[in-house]
């Protein structure tokens, strides 16, 4: 309408407009980082959101496909997640078999693929699931025996731990173990109830290590026995049993 003077005039060509935003997926994982002991697994899982646009007046699920790279070694298989709508993906299992050590989930990126959506697409590194695996110390002895005679000196053994270094560096541990021993000059001979004397207090000790002792000259004749029963890492709290170690 000509508001000047009252004409009415008439629309041509094109009367109308209309525009769509195509949305951009994101993601969230969860947990974003877990701390566990070798040999074990653990789970995360991904949150896809704002995966929806309109058909008309209906909300209609936007196909979408993430990428990534999963050094976790997880049930999530090959990149790309391809998928459709809002949702949890998941959860996905942890490799079992991940050596001590700090491992990612590192989502790249998540794009629309619905067609004519343009490739409507989100950068969502940083949004990280981080893995830690910590290491189950091992414990032995360097011999399973020792045979010596009465007023001998300079018999050694060792106590080595080994696999207490999680990312370069020495993780805390502590060795339980049990000592046994009968002297045969005593008042019931080469029965339970004398100790050797030469492993001592707790055992304890940082990183990789060899521990040696010394059997005295002065040791009594008879039998003698230690028992090695677990190492702990105290950093983390993971422990071993040892399959069979004494001296």
């Amino acid at each position: 309408t000509n508001t000047t003077n009252a004409c009415t005039g008439s629309v041509i060509g094109t009367s109308a407009v209309s525009w769509s935003v195509r949305p951009r997926p994101s993601i969230a994982v969860a947990p974003t980082s877990t701390s566990l002991c070798e040999g074990t697994t653990t789970t995360y899982s991904i949150n896809v959101t704002n995966a929806e646009y309109c058909v008309g007046a209906v909300v209609t699920d936007a196909d979408w496909s993430l990428s990534y790279t999963d050094a976790t070694l997880s049930t999530i298989g090959a990149s790309p997640l391809v998928g459709s709508g809002n949702g949890v993906q998941g959860p996905y299992t942890t490799s079992a078999a991940l050596a001590p050590g700090t491992y990612v989930f590192d989502p790249g990126t998540i794009t629309n693929t619905v067609a004519g959506h343009g490739s409507c697409a989100r950068v969502i590194s940083g949004n990280t699931f981080t893995l830690t695996v910590n290491p189950t110390p091992s414990v032995t002895f360097s011999t399973d025996s020792i045979r010596q005679c009465e007023g001998t000196s300079g018999t050694t053994f060792d106590m080595v731990v080994s696999n207490a270094v999680l990312n370069a560096v020495g993780q805390n541990w502590t060795v339980s173990y049990t000592s046994e021993g009968g002297n045969a000059l005593s008042g019931t001979p080469c029965v339970a109830g004398s100790t050797a004397g030469i492993i001592t207090g707790g055992q304890t000790g940082t990183g990789n290590t060899t521990r040696p002792f010394t059997v005295p000259a002065s040791l009594s004749p008879g039998v003698y026995l230690y028992i090695l029963n677990s190492v702990t890492n105290t950093s983390s709290g993971c422990l071993t049993t040892p399959a069979s170690a004494s001296v």
